[in-house]
């Protein structure tokens, strides 16, 4: 679809309107959700390869030109003890450590758009056998292992919670960028432009080597944009000057920026190695806000 939602339309006239960044999430894939033992082996035999299916394309609004769109890795991939294991039973999880997360939606946007345009931690999902019969992927009830551990909405009968989901992965991003919000907004005269914290949130972002991996070994370079856009936003990096040097502009949409963003891409991967690795020598960095004054 080449023309945006309404319900995309009005999220960015609202930002453009009161120059507020929007944090959205990728949404999630119920598709994956399974209780047969044929669709349960089915998910777990196509990952990551079914995440470039139509059917896993990005949720209304998350097309928004102007908002932030986030998609979800995972973070851990084993399950919580558990008691009462029967000697058939057996767990897995359908995602390794940094890989993408089995439910996320990707792009692209509309006109090629990068989307989304980072990921955060939303969680794994696992795959259970119980006996010879039951074979399983579930999304609601997750393991504690695997899940975003939160506080609870009900602390009377249990202070935490854990649940899986893009939204999950979209609260630290919005996070990270209220804090570069709060740090440069004193530095500057006047108002502070969201498509600056933007830039500096896709500055400091990287795409962790698993998920480049698993997905390289299927796709190549655009399927990684595709997936995890940006990357996974350094908070620390987002909030100091480092030895990637100023923010990169955010992308204008459209055929010719998506070339531009593929080359990008390509570079980038080149050289995730050495990123890492200067990423690690923090001792010369300057506070984010002192560096906007000192331009």
């Amino acid at each position: 679809n080449r023309r945006q939602t309404l319900w995309a339309e009005a999220l960015d006239t609202l930002a453009r309107k009161h120059k507020v960044l929007i944090v959205v999430s990728a949404g999630n894939n119920t598709n994956v959700h399974a209780n047969t033992p044929a669709d349960a082996e089915q998910i777990l035999q196509n990952y990551p390869q079914y995440l470039f299916d139509a059917e896993s394309g990005l949720s209304d609004p998350a097309t928004a030109a102007i908002a932030l769109t986030v998609g979800s890795l995972s973070q851990f991939a084993a399950p919580a003890i558990r008691v009462g294991v029967g000697a058939d039973d057996f767990v897995r999880a359908v995602a390794g450590v940094d890989e993408p997360s089995p439910f996320t939606r990707t792009g692209f946007g509309i006109n090629g758009a990068i989307k989304p345009d980072l990921v955060h931690y939303g969680g794994n999902l696992l795959f259970e056998g119980f006996g010879n019969q039951v074979r399983r992927i579930r999304i609601e009830n997750p393991d504690a292992g695997t899940g975003v551990m939160s506080f609870s909405h009900e602390p009377l009968d249990r202070l935490f919670s854990f649940r899986v989901g893009t939204s999950q992965a979209a609260a630290p991003v919005a996070r990270i960028g209220a804090l570069i919000w709060n740090q440069l907004q004193p530095a500057l005269e006047g108002d502070l432009d969201p498509n600056l914290v933007r830039a500096v949130l896709a500055n400091s972002a990287s795409v962790p080597e698993a998920a480049s991996n698993r997905i390289a070994a299927i796709n190549d370079e655009e399927g990684i944009l595709r997936v995890c856009g940006y990357g996974l936003p350094d908070t620390e990096l987002a909030l100091e000057s480092g030895d990637r040097g100023a923010p990169r502009h955010q992308p204008v949409h459209g055929p010719q920026s998506r070339r531009a963003d593929l080359r990008a891409a390509e570079h980038r991967v080149a050289v995730a190695g050495r990123a890492r690795a200067l990423r690690r020598r923090r001792a010369d960095r300057i506070p984010l806000q002192d560096r906007v004054r000192g331009a």
